[in-house]
């Protein structure tokens, strides 16, 4: 039985995301873990009486299934033991027991890491700042590291490989799972050029609590987090949380103030987060930190507002793009397009049954095309300008309306 066979077997014994630190430095490897009779792993000190409950009950035969979808995926693995293995991950104590990964991990080695998170369902300008701050900073020789979902994350990947960049793509699932917000068909050129990796056995589905999980891995592996893109509500602000609590630097990209999209990103930079205008911005912090790590005379500093040509985001995101005009969409794209707005319509119907008074009147005035404040407040006589206000961020929390440039508002 190959050795890293018991680390896979300890990791599916214990689950994701344990603290384990503890663990290795006792028994040293899963294998002498597994050889260890029940009152010895108790004596250690090392295990919960839950852990030891299930490693008890854990056959070794658990890894048969999961080394032959590697093989399906044409995946490997990196153990602790291994000289590959991440050393910026044993900064956790509940780093992965196991790391599945495509292309090559030695990207990661003696090269300034700076992870790139936002939104899935990003704006325009969102994608075209993850981007070009991603293509900056893969200009300066960082490995951009993100999470391989569409949206900010998949604009970031897309910017670092246009330059022939390095990037890191970290899921939130198996290779083998189905995932409708991935950015599947980046991942071959992700993994030529850099790496896709996960703690996640091959066929562990993208359920909603593996991404958290997922998030500590960008986080540890990177020197500091930019925040593109976010609402308060957004799950890159729990990315950004964890850099602190890892001592990583934090970085947000300002935007427009009455935006629930930049909500998130404006939060953080009044609480202490460095504010990005270019590239500069990020590695500047990291100069006499790390002198080594990057030729801090040659940085790309072009600000990120500066205009580029257009950038074709229909890989990296749900729907049609600019790429797009209103007589070339092909057809299977108008219809996913389609079932997925009548999708998101069923979503708000439902939400929009248990709304009761100012914010059910306010909802029901709006429509899916943009409305400006003073026609809304027209619509609704009866409601106080404040009272409105009030209910459109409301509405806005809960997801269901979006406001746009100029004190408009429409649903979602």
């Amino acid at each position: 039985m190959n050795d890293k066979a018991y680390w896979i077997w300890l990791q599916q014994a214990l689950g994701y995301a344990v603290k384990v630190d503890e663990i290795v430095s006792t028994f040293g490897h899963a294998k002498k873990v597994y050889e260890a009779s029940h009152e010895e792993r108790a004596r250690s000190g090392a295990f919960t009486p839950r852990q030891l409950t299930k490693i008890r009950n854990t056959p070794l035969s658990v890894v048969d299934d999961i080394i032959q979808s590697c093989r399906e995926c044409r995946c490997r693995v990196l153990t602790p033991d291994d000289e590959r293995y991440p050393k910026k991950l044993f900064d956790l104590q509940d780093y992965p027991l196991v790391l599945y990964y495509l292309g090559d991990p030695d990207v990661l080695k003696n090269r300034m890491t700076i992870a790139l998170v936002g939104t899935r369902k990003a704006s325009q300008t969102g994608l075209k700042v993850a981007y070009r701050l991603s293509s900056s900073l893969a200009k300066s020789d960082v490995c951009v590291v993100s999470g391989g979902a569409l949206g900010i994350d998949g604009a970031s990947h897309l910017g670092a490989l246009s330059g022939d960049g390095i990037t890191c793509a970290v899921l939130g699932c198996g290779f083998l799972a189905k995932y409708k917000d991935s950015v599947a068909n980046l991942k071959t050129d992700i993994a030529e050029k850099g790496l896709v990796l996960t703690e996640f056995a091959p066929r562990t589905p993208p359920i909603g609590r593996n991404f958290p999980v997922r998030n500590r891995i960008i986080s540890s592996l990177s020197y500091g987090v930019v925040v593109v893109e976010g609402s308060l509500k957004s799950g890159s602000l729990i990315t950004a949380r964890m850099a602190i609590e890892q001592g990583r630097e934090l970085f947000a990209v300002p935007g427009d103030a009455i935006n629930s999209l930049h909500s998130g990103t404006i939060e953080l930079i009044r609480n202490g987060a460095t504010p990005v205008f270019s590239c500069r911005d990020v590695l500047s912090v990291f100069e006499f930190i790390y002198p080594d790590l990057v030729d801090y005379e040659n940085i790309n500093d072009t600000p990120l507002y500066e205009n580029r040509k257009p950038v074709d985001f229909s890989k990296v995101t749900y729907g049609v793009t600019a790429v797009y005009t209103k007589d070339n969409i092909p057809e299977e794209v108008m219809e996913k397009v389609i079932n997925d707005r009548k999708e998101e319509e069923e979503k708000q119907t439902e939400k929009a049954k248990i709304l009761k008074g100012n914010d059910k009147d306010v909802y029901e005035v709006l429509t899916f095309e943009p409305m400006h404040i003073d026609d809304i407040m027209r619509a609704l006589p009866h409601l106080t300008p404040g009272k409105i206000m009030v209910s459109l961020t409301h509405l806005e929390m809960d997801e269901m309306v979006l406001s746009d440039n100029g004190k408009k508002y429409r649903r979602k």
